[in-house]
């Protein structure tokens, strides 16, 4: 789906087991040129939670979302690779920025 971009920092991480990288915009245009968005799917497996941070002292000094996905993609490829399905934790820091 889309993003707003000005959810993010111009420095947030995304990382999964085989990559990382800075930048929403980055992010997100990776998966445009990897996988095909008719064919590809991201579902939420668990209800989010949130946990709040009232005091400021926290690891991360803020909110953190967190959930549980189930990701299938379909690679870009002529011969249309299928990534089979997995489940991911996903986290959000989110601070006063």
């Amino acid at each position: 789906g889309d993003v707003s971009y000005e959810l993010f920092r111009d420095d947030c991480v995304f990382v999964d087991p085989t990559n990382s990288v800075t930048g929403v915009k980055k992010y997100t245009g990776a998966l445009k040129v990897l996988f095909d968005p008719d064919l590809s799917t991201l579902e939420v497996i668990e209800p989010l939670t949130v946990d709040v941070d009232t005091t400021g002292n926290g690891v991360y000094g803020g909110t953190v979302i967190r959930g549980r996905i189930r990701s299938r993609g379909v690679l870009q490829l002529p011969w249309k690779p299928v990534i089979s399905s997995y489940e991911s934790s996903i986290v959000y820091r989110v601070d006063g920025d």
